[in-house]
């Protein structure tokens, strides 16, 4: 065979190189004579070959050898020679004895690898190759394979082979209910409760001590009422103890009174929202109460007050504002506070944001429904009004066990404030249903 050139491939100009250091790719225009090249970002000497040298490898690597041209033909039929003559045998016994020395082509399977071979069968037993792992398998002569006659099978009635049929069902014995099981596998439907006869008295006032819901007021008592113990600790050893004494003092209750503060306050808070977003929802029983989870607790508190900064910056504006007109900044502010708190709450909980301190549905209750924001403020006031007079009360009186009575009225206090924060926004959103009903009413009509 002679190789062949491909007249459609040219030689290349340019050459790609590697460089074996760092592996960059940059290209390189052939020269006539050999030549060293600088890598275009490790700067290593490359030898670049000649464009002749070039020429030469490009040849050598698109040459071919010829195909061989080849062409197909019927072959020829195989002719097989009579039989030679003997002596003394007719034409009818020659043919017989050809008959009788013909091959048989058979179907065999390997013991090996099971493949299925065909082979031929002469007047003696032989060996045959397997075509796929080459071990030899054994070939049975004519006379044994004519020997070996297929045997008809008899058909049997349908007595004796018999039939399918369906029997009769099984009896199921009716389920019975119990069990723990059974309990757990009832499908339970939620029943919406009726709406509260009087949207801000209906159990809420008496919230704090139902039967789900005093645990909580138990856990929450047991906070404020530590915290109003140590506060007291600390006080009494401050007018007793002066200098560095009260200094070592203060600083040993330092840590307790933050732990018990931040564990209170998060408690309360996680339990406050809970408490607002099941009655607003129209709920009366709370079902989802917070996880005994403290660092989920801390979050809830850090929410509401973060919701609870801009309230304060205008409530601090407006009172410094105030303080300049001759009123007192120390009366005016708690007041603000009081007033535009649950406003950014109620707004932040719609708008489903942090960052969202009113909201135009928010904005529109307080106009529509306006006497529910006017009994929720003359209530929540009545509330603090009663904490703040005990208060100032043992203050004044020095009746320190006034004082500890405080812990458990906080407690209820902060749950009465959200189930009547949830009842105003159950009552907005009623409203709102109820509008957006009758408006599509009045357009089917």
């Amino acid at each position: 065979m002679r190789p062949v050139a491909n007249p459609d491939s040219q030689p290349p100009e340019i050459l790609t190189v590697t460089c074996p250091t760092c592996h960059e790719r940059f290209r390189v225009y052939l020269a006539l004579e050999l030549q060293s090249v600088a890598c275009t970002y490790c700067a290593t000497k490359l030898n670049i070959p000649s464009q002749k040298q070039v020429e030469k490898q490009h040849y050598t690597a698109t040459n071919h050898p010829r195909p061989m041209v080849e062409e197909y033909a019927v072959a020829q039929p195989s002719v097989t020679a009579p039989p030679e003559p003997i002596n003394g045998m007719s034409r009818a016994e020659m043919k017989a004895l050809a008959a009788s020395q013909a091959l048989l082509s058979v179907t065999v399977e390997c013991l090996t690898c099971h493949e299925r071979i065909r082979a031929h069968a002469g007047p003696e037993p032989g060996r045959a190759a397997c075509t796929f792992c080459g071990a030899m398998v054994d070939v049975l002569d004519q006379k044994t394979i004519a020997g070996r006659q297929p045997q008809e099978v008899a058909s049997q009635c349908r007595d004796q082979i018999g039939e399918y049929a369906a029997g009769a069902p099984v009896a199921t014995l009716p389920l019975r209910p119990g069990g723990v099981f059974d309990k757990l596998g009832e499908i339970r439907r939620e029943v919406a409760p009726p709406p509260p006869r009087w949207t801000f008295f209906s159990g809420v006032f008496t919230f704090p001590w139902r039967r789900d819901v005093v645990v909580r007021w138990a856990l929450m008592t047991v906070g404020f009422t530590a915290l109003i113990v140590v506060s007291l600790v600390i006080k009494g050893l401050f007018s007793g103890l002066s200098g560095m004494a009260g200094g070592v003092a203060m600083a040993f209750f330092l840590m307790p009174i933050i732990w018990i503060s931040v564990m209170t306050f998060s408690y309360a808070a996680a339990c406050g929202l809970c408490v607002l977003e099941g009655t607003t929802a129209g709920l009366d029983r709370i079902e989802a109460w917070p996880d005994p989870l403290w660092k989920e607790w801390m979050s809830q508190m850090i929410y509401l007050g973060w919701i609870g900064a801009i309230p304060f910056a205008v409530g601090y504006g407006i009172s410094q504002l105030a303080a300049l007109a001759g009123a007192r900044a120390d009366l005016v502010f708690p007041e603000v506070l009081f007033v535009l708190y649950p406003v950014a709450l109620m707004s932040a909980l719609e708008a489903n944001s942090v960052w969202v301190p009113l909201t135009l549905p928010i904005l529109e209750s307080l106009v529509r429904a306006w006497w529910c924001w006017l009994l929720f403020f003359l209530l929540t006031r009545l509330v603090a009004a009663g904490l703040t007079m005990i208060f100032v009360y043992s203050v004044i009186s020095g009746n320190i066990s006034l004082l500890l009575v405080l812990g458990p009225l906080l407690a209820a206090a902060t749950l009465i404030y959200f189930r009547l924060l949830g009842r105003l926004g159950w009552r907005i959103t009623a409203n709102e249903r109820s509008g957006a009903g009758s408006r599509a009413s009045r357009n089917a009509q």
